[in-house]
């Protein structure tokens, strides 16, 4: 399986933990994330366009899209250019009580929304958006 991951990445620990504890699980389960990074971009445009153009025109070669940014790095209007893709969507809320405002503009798009905050979940109820809590732990 391969996972295009749209994630605002760095070197500090606040990032990092997901290549410790989520990406070297699912590698040893033989799938695949490649990550875009939108603050590799000049521009947050230039990272949705590039997006966009990934997944249009190589959307056979990912299974799944996921993304765990805000809308404010994540637009809306991208997420509308995607919505007509085969490609499956999911949106994952880490355990962040303010994600359901982050996300509020870009969530309905998403196939999935997973939550890892109970709390969250009616929130996202109310926008109409497919959800799953599933809690995570370090592998």
């Amino acid at each position: 399986m391969k996972i295009l991951y749209f994630f605002k990445e760095d070197d500090t620990y606040m990032t990092q933990w997901q290549r410790v504890h989520i990406f070297d699980e699912l590698k040893h389960h033989n799938v695949n994330i490649t990550v875009l990074n939108p603050s590799k971009y000049e521009t947050v445009c230039q990272a949705n366009e590039d997006l966009i153009n990934l997944l249009r025109y190589n959307k056979d070669h990912y299974d799944l899209f996921m993304n765990c940014c805000g809308s404010d790095l994540l637009l809306p209007e991208t997420m509308e250019a995607l919505k007509d893709l085969s490609i499956p969507k999911l949106l994952i809320c880490f355990d962040n009580l303010h994600a359901p405002y982050i996300h509020k503009d870009i969530a309905p798009f998403f196939d999935l929304v997973w939550l890892t905050s109970f709390e969250t979940k009616s929130i996202f109820q109310k926008w109409g958006c497919n959800i799953i809590f599933l809690p995570y732990a370090a592998n």
